[in-house]
């Protein structure tokens, strides 16, 4: 049995210009995020709606497969979590503002618990430039207060997460892109 020393995937067979629709869509992403990050409280409640919708489909989705697949165990609790992922998702819709207050302060919260553990580790370590770590942890710490206490920076930090997210998946897509072109030509 004779074993080719390069596979197909690393040497296509014939040219591909399926990169164009990697660039396309990247193009796309990039454009997404720098509009995102333009207006970052219409950002932040586009992303709170979508996911709202995202959260009703699936709960649907979710009680319609408890009722037809009742007989296989768990009826309860996907019949629980379906009206409780309707009733969060409607929440979203509802009340776009507050709840993406809530997701951002989440975040907030969970980026400032970080920095602390990641600044107690080198302090408690000490190894060759423990003070960096440490000082980075107080300065997210104060930001993270900061952003708290104005709950108006909460939905714009969101708005720019969702914008920042966006833009790096485009530019990610472009490299990806432009590799593609080089193997495919």
């Amino acid at each position: 049995m004779k074993f080719s020393s390069t596979s197909s995937i690393a040497k296509p067979q014939r040219p591909s210009r399926d990169w164009i629709w990697i660039l396309a869509v990247a193009i796309l992403l990039i454009v997404l995020g720098l509009v995102a990050m333009s207006s970052l409280f219409i950002s932040a409640i586009a992303y709170v709606v979508v996911i709202g919708w995202l959260l009703i489909g699936g709960s649907v989705l979710q009680i319609g497969g408890a009722f037809l697949f009742r007989n296989f165990g768990g009826f309860g609790a996907e019949l629980f979590f379906g009206f409780l992922g309707l009733v969060l998702g409607v929440i979203l819709i509802w009340l776009p503002v507050v709840a993406g207050t809530l997701i951002a302060l989440m975040l907030v919260i969970g980026l400032m618990l970080d920095a602390v553990l990641g600044g107690a580790w080198a302090l408690v370590n000490r190894r060759p430039g423990w003070i960096w770590p440490v000082l980075i942890a107080l300065a997210s710490l104060i930001l993270g207060l900061v952003i708290i206490l104005n709950p108006t920076l909460l939905l714009a930090l969101l708005g720019l997460l969702v914008g920042v997210n966006l833009l790096i998946r485009g530019v990610i897509g472009l490299l990806i892109a432009l590799e593609v072109r080089k193997i495919s030509v």
